[in-house]
């Protein structure tokens, strides 16, 4: 029973410190969490003394103190990998980079978020289905912006390096796999193999193990961890490996989707004729990538507040939404908002057709109404413009809609659709013909 409630009270004092934390109280949280890990202590729980030592790293990080912050996180992250907690080791891995780009140790912190990226992944396969792992990588967004804002920095420091080109493809690997996975595993009829079967099976050993691992991580020190862990880190190598060979994972056989290179977009996705124009929105500053089928180029643009601004000034002046006296022309907001956003980019590119990777609020923006910043035409008047969610996924679609059997046969549908319930088609409808629906669906 004591030892029951000094859990309880480990645990409430760690909750009652982030609050403290939230309402900006620096010094009383940090009492609390010191708190929770002497009580930790007490209890041999290696898993709760590594939950306060990662929040006493923050906490002294925010605080400046980064020499004692350091110290706190890195005690974290070896308790944290010791025990197996992929998923907070990660954290604890992002926090550390966090704070060593502070400190303007980029070695350092592209090593330490790529590991976190890397745990993130082995996370993701062990979510049940699709929206779980959607669910879950969306939660780590931040981990994906802060990578490519270091490689970004590592690109200022170090030109023509590659760091930019990594940038990009850290971008398409946030807004892809889980998109990839949907293609992948969605609703339909698949076709199975033996390494499907065993992928399923590796799965289910991967959930049953951690399971394990994270009760013994509330116990006192157990000679089963080791064991645990290394079998974890077997299975997870050995579901990797089944993962990327699966030649079978999907309804049409063909091999388990994966997030694409710059140099396999420029080959594969990209002819002379496209160009790829893909944005990254950050706090302090954004990117844009402009990708042909031979060379690559970098753009920096305004931080995303900036930029959102200038976005909803144009969106609802377009739209009609922002009237009044003091309404900006669309034409005039629109070329502000063109050469903040696309600046030279278009240099050279009459002509060309635009595929558009865009996130967050630049989703709403009518780009083919956006004026050309050089010529101030609208875009659709000189490009073809095409918006996709990702080139990987562009590629995919493209690969699966090139594998799939065609239809047996063809149907054509001429009609002149009734919208609005009050149509004189809905009471006299003509000889012959009946009404099929009372109001088509998403209508």
């Amino acid at each position: 029973g004591d030892t029951k409630d000094t859990r309880s009270e480990s645990g409430a004092l760690n909750v009652l410190g982030d609050v403290e934390m939230a309402e900006g109280r620096a010094d009383p949280a940090l009492e609390s969490y010191n708190r929770a890990l002497q009580l930790y202590d007490s209890l041999a729980n290696r898993s709760g003394k590594a939950d306060s030592l990662h929040r006493i790293g923050v906490a002294e990080g925010r605080g400046g103190n980064t020499d004692r912050a350091t110290e706190h996180l890195k005690q974290a992250l070896e308790l944290r990998h010791a025990l197996g907690i992929r998923d907070g080791e990660a954290e604890t891995l992002f926090q550390l980079a966090r704070l060593e780009n502070q400190l303007g140790d980029l070695g350092n912190a592209c090593e330490h978020i790529d590991r976190a990226l890397n745990l993130t992944d082995s996370v993701r396969v062990l979510a049940s289905g699709p929206y779980a792992r959607m669910t879950y990588l969306a939660s780590k967004q931040e981990y994906f912006a802060l990578a490519i804002e270091l490689y970004m920095e590592m690109e200022a420091r170090n030109a023509h390096q590659g760091y930019s080109a990594h940038a990009f493809e850290i971008a398409e690997r946030a807004r892809s796999r889980a998109l990839l996975d949907e293609i992948e595993f969605g609703p339909g009829p698949r076709v199975y193999s033996i390494s499907d079967a065993r992928l399923s099976s590796v799965a289910a050993e991967l959930n049953f193990w951690s399971t394990r691992l994270s009760n013994l991580g509330q116990q006192s020190d157990s000679p089963d961890f080791p064991a645990v862990s290394r079998r974890i880190d077997e299975l997870l190598d050995e579901f990797h490996d089944l993962e990327s060979a699966s030649s079978s994972a999907n309804r049409s056989g063909l091999r388990s989707s994966q997030t694409m290179t710059v140099a396999a977009i420029q080959q594969q996705v990209l002819d002379p004729e496209t160009v790829l124009m893909e944005f990254s929105l950050g706090e302090r500053q954004s990117i844009l990538w402009r990708v042909t089928s031979e060379s690559v180029n970098t753009y920096r643009l305004p931080g995303r507040k900036a930029i959102e601004h200038a976005a909803t000034e144009f969106y609802e002046l377009v739209n009609g939404s922002r009237t009044g006296p003091m309404a900006q022309p669309p034409q005039d907001a629109g070329i502000r908002f063109s050469k903040m956003i696309l600046g030279q980019a278009t240099h050279k590119m009459k002509g060309k057709r635009l595929v558009i990777v865009a996130e967050d609020f630049l989703l709403r923006t009518p780009f083919a109404a956006l004026p050309d910043p050089l010529s101030h035409n609208p875009l659709a008047t000189e490009h073809e413009i095409v918006s996709v969610p990702s080139a990987s996924v562009l590629a995919e679609i493209r690969l699966r809609v090139k594998s799939r059997m065609p239809a047996s046969n063809d149907i054509a549908v001429v009609a002149d659709p009734v919208l609005d319930a009050g149509d004189q088609r809905n009471r006299n409808p003509v000889r012959g013909t009946r009404v099929q629906f009372a109001r088509l669906p998403n209508s």
